[in-house]
């Protein structure tokens, strides 16, 4: 299981890295490693949210919503599986994130966590919830909005 989930998060973070890159983003890819349903927890609070139309149309616009934060690089600097049960596991994944400010060009690097919780079927890890921090106070903290 370990093993499965570390070349799920190695493939979604090479889409995430790509789609910086070049603009064009996979959202298949990332649509598909969500379940029919999801739930996020934020210091914002808690809200789902379905994987359909709606989700698929918002995907690219976040990813221009990066790169328009000047948001160059994004890996995984860890990651840490905990099985739940036979079908479902929790990642906790370190994320490194690099950054040019608009205006004066200088380099800005965040890290943070975000644990999610996947289950394991024949189709694959498919991510069902994640817990994050406040991704809008580290950007503001560090001249990004």
């Amino acid at each position: 299981m370990e093993e499965t989930i570390r070349e799920f998060f190695q493939a979604y973070a090479h889409r995430f890295e790509a789609s910086l890159a070049s603009g064009q983003v996979d959202v298949d890819g990332v649509v598909d490693s969500f379940a029919p349903y999801f739930v996020e927890s934020t210091p914002a609070g808690v809200q789902g949210a379905r994987n359909g139309l709606l989700f698929r149309w918002m995907v690219p616009r976040g990813f221009a919503r990066y790169r328009k934060l000047g948001t160059r690089r994004m890996r995984i600097d860890s990651l840490q599986v905990t099985e739940l049960d036979p079908m479902h596991a929790m990642a906790k994944v370190g994320w490194h994130s690099e950054y040019v400010k608009k205006g004066d060009g200088a380099a800005v690097s965040i890290d943070f966590v975000v644990i999610y919780l996947l289950r394991l079927s024949d189709a694959g890890p498919k991510i069902f919830a994640y817990v994050s921090g406040d991704e809008q106070k580290a950007l503001r903290e560090h001249g990004l909005i």
